[in-house]
């Protein structure tokens, strides 16, 4: 499975080619590591602003740094 094709698909790929020269657990990989990459801009998109809320303000709580209910 991780080399992208399944047992169901054996019947429909016997009459194609498998040597298409890609690997697919490299693409699955870089996948992996394209989402990472995507939450951690996030988290950082969030906190960043946060921090400077913080810095102008540092007795506020973490309740007003909050979405509100």
């Amino acid at each position: 499975m991780i080399q992208g094709f399944g047992e169901e698909q054996i019947d429909e790929l016997s009459v194609l080619s498998l040597h298409i020269g890609l690997d697919f657990a490299k693409i699955v990989i870089s996948m992996i590591i394209s989402t990472i990459r995507a939450i951690t801009d996030v988290a950082l998109s969030i906190t960043s602003p946060m921090r400077k809320i913080f810095n102008h303000n540092p007795h506020i709580e973490k309740k007003e740094l909050s979405f509100p209910d």
